[in-house]
């Protein structure tokens, strides 16, 4: 019995150490956070960007919602919509030029075109449909910290239509 709980923390660690580095966050035009639409960010390289919306479309969008805890994309946005809506970037440009195939669990997972010169008027942008993941999308890991910080925190996974912490035995 106690072999398959190792296995079991193995695999929600090594899922864990998979999803940290693909760090997405959704910006609105004031820089703050939101839930399920906004500026789509990613973190790269020590350091958060924007999404150039080079070849942005429906499944990049999934991909980013999927992979913050949503069913997918209502919507996505590019170019003037999207910088009028959720407004421009700041720093810099760390994605272009995506070419998601809709299956992927990280945005950092997508192949990745030619990237043409990019401003932060060509920022992507997504509406995530309001429900949650459901059982049936698979497990879901998510860092949780009381502070907000997007890096660290307690290690959460998503199943069985709930959020749940993960065991620190072994």
């Amino acid at each position: 019995m106690m072999e398959g709980y190792t296995i079991l923390s193995l695999l929600l660690c090594l899922s864990a150490a998979s999803a940290i580095p693909s760090l997405v966050r959704l910006v609105e035009s004031d820089g703050s956070t939101i839930t399920n639409q906004g500026r789509v960010e990613v973190y790269a390289n020590g350091q958060w960007g924007t999404v150039c919306d080079d070849d942005w479309g429906q499944n990049d969008a999934d991909v980013v919602c999927r992979e913050l805890g949503f069913t997918g994309a209502s919507s996505f946005m590019s170019g003037f919509t999207n910088f009028k809506t959720f407004g421009p970037g700041s720093e810099r440009i760390n994605l272009g030029s995506l070419k998601c195939e809709g299956d992927e669990t990280s945005i950092l997972n997508c192949p990745m075109g030619v990237r043409s010169k990019c401003s932060h008027f060509e920022d992507a942008g997504v509406i995530c449909n309001e429900g949650s993941i459901g059982a049936s999308s698979g497990p879901v890991v998510r860092l949780a910290s009381s502070d907000g910080s997007t890096n660290q925190g307690r290690v959460e996974v998503y199943a069985n239509g709930q959020w749940g912490t993960v065991c620190d035995y072994d």
